[in-house]
């Protein structure tokens, strides 16, 4: 891939952006990233939106681009609306490939998490 979107659901707070910010700069400073082309955009209610950060990254010249969507669960954005606005981009703009990753599911890296928020309440 050419560039890697993480696509959040977006709010209008804007902590949820600074959020999403903060991420972004961690998963920067891993060395398997340094060189990669990573950006976030957002489903709805903030920006960029999915689609203009697809045109922008395309404008760069941009053809091949996976999105990772930052969803726990396989509702309807995942299932139906992401996968319906890739076909559209993908349609709008000429040699582009979108590859839509999994969503993140019942991980176990987010079950640790999960423990270690119940771990620091029980010892508050």
């Amino acid at each position: 891939m050419d560039a890697t979107i993480i696509l959040a659901h977006g709010s209008v707070r804007k902590e949820t952006t600074e959020v999403m910010d903060q991420l972004l700069r961690q998963l920067n400073t891993r060395d398997q990233y340094t060189d990669m082309k990573l950006s976030v955009a957002y489903l709805q209610l903030a920006e960029p939106g999915l689609g203009s950060e697809v045109k922008r990254l395309y404008a760069e010249g941009v053809r091949k681009i996976a999105l990772v969507p930052m969803f726990i669960f396989d509702g309807v954005h995942v299932t139906q609306d992401i996968p319906a606005e890739c076909t559209a981009l993908e349609k709008e703009l000429p040699g582009l490939s979108l590859k839509l990753g999994r969503h993140i599911g019942a991980d176990p890296l987010l079950a640790q998490i999960l423990a270690d928020r119940i771990t620091e309440l029980q010892t508050v």
